[in-house]
């Protein structure tokens, strides 16, 4: 039965599929029938070209009952699904374990589908300058400790998310999170010197000072809002005064505003009203146009703003978008 399970799980070449497997002990026969029920799943969802729920399955069947047909599949799966570093490393610790074994043709297949791997990785470089390196500095990527040793070396890494943090005693942490695009290309991020705990912080955003661009647009609106009001008060005068200017026409007061004595009162006031109507709505209009000229110029303000920024933080090269810098 594990002649045939090994046979079933061989991927590309039956050659492959590797005659012995290494266990800390051997797996329950609930355990393989688990191992072969997840395989076989992954297995299917790899031919539906559901690479992203194939590679858990295939990684959970190794775990339960190791085989290197498994192994195998699972680094063809991780490379289909762009995960190329862990592809890559996968298909090198094959090819080391055939060549500890003298199975030199199997060593060589393995080789040879890392070597395919190895010009599309995507690689990042974590600068640490000198004054950044305080005593006991430690960096992580992914929560996974990075040995100093690989500080400043170009390292594989698969495409997509990545947090790379930076911790050390008496320092505030500081993180980065950020999204490498698949591709062979190299990308450098740099560490900053960690601040000292109990150092005055940045001020949030919500607590920064409002720039030129925040202020003229906050101003605005505002405009644009006395505006919107000086309108409204217009439009109820305006139809103020026609209501009292109907009413006196009725009261006996003709076009060039002869009146009787009673209804003189009524004329008047729809003339004071119509005198309001018309100042509310000259106001209201100067300060509408007003309002929505400073939030045009606040926007063009804001984006020159963005683009002096985006020249004081340098990207990380070959397209890579930084999410988050902060100190904690």
């Amino acid at each position: 039965m594990v002649g045939l399970r090994l046979g079933t799980r061989s991927i590309l070449l039956a050659s492959l599929a590797f005659v012995s497997r290494a266990h800390a002990q051997t797996p329950t026969s609930a355990d393989v029938a688990r191992a072969e029920g997840l395989f076989q799943s992954g297995r299917q969802l790899m031919r539906e070209g559901r690479f992203a729920e194939a590679c858990p399955k295939l990684e959970e069947s190794q775990r339960l009952d190791p085989a290197p047909g498994t192994r195998l599949n699972l680094a063809d799966c991780w490379e289909r699904a762009g995960r190329t570093a862990s592809a890559h490393r996968e298909f090198l610790d094959l090819a080391r374990i055939a060549e500890m074994r003298g199975e030199e043709e199997r060593a060589a297949i393995a080789n040879s589908r890392a070597n395919l791997l190895q010009a599309k990785l995507t690689k990042l470089t974590l600068l640490v300058p000198a004054g950044a390196r305080v005593p006991g500095l430690q960096l992580f990527q992914n929560s996974a400790l990075v040995p100093e040793a690989e500080w400043g070396a170009p390292r594989a890494v698969d495409p997509g998310p990545l947090v790379v943090e930076a911790r050390a005693p008496g320092r505030r942490s500081f993180k980065s999170t950020f999204t490498l695009p698949s591709g062979a290309a190299t990308h450098n991020l740099t560490i900053p010197q960690l601040v000292p705990e109990g150092a005055a912080t940045a001020p949030r955003a919500s607590d920064a000072p409002a720039t030129r661009g925040q202020t003229l647009q906050r101003g605005g609106i505002g405009l644009a809002g006395l505006g919107t009001v000086g309108i409204a008060v217009g439009a109820v005068f305006g139809v103020r005064a026609v209501s009292l200017y109907h009413q006196s026409k009725d009261q006996g007061c003709n076009e060039r505003n002869a009146c009787p004595a009673e209804a003189l009162q009524t004329r008047r006031s729809a003339v004071q009203s119509g005198d309001v109507s018309t100042v509310s709505f000259v106001v209201g209009g100067i300060l509408l146009a007003g309002g929505a000229g400073l939030y045009v110029w606040g926007t063009n303000e804001r984006s020159s703003e963005r683009a002096r920024m985006a020249m004081l933080v340098a990207p990380l090269p070959g397209g890579a978008s930084l999410g988050i810098n902060a100190d904690f």
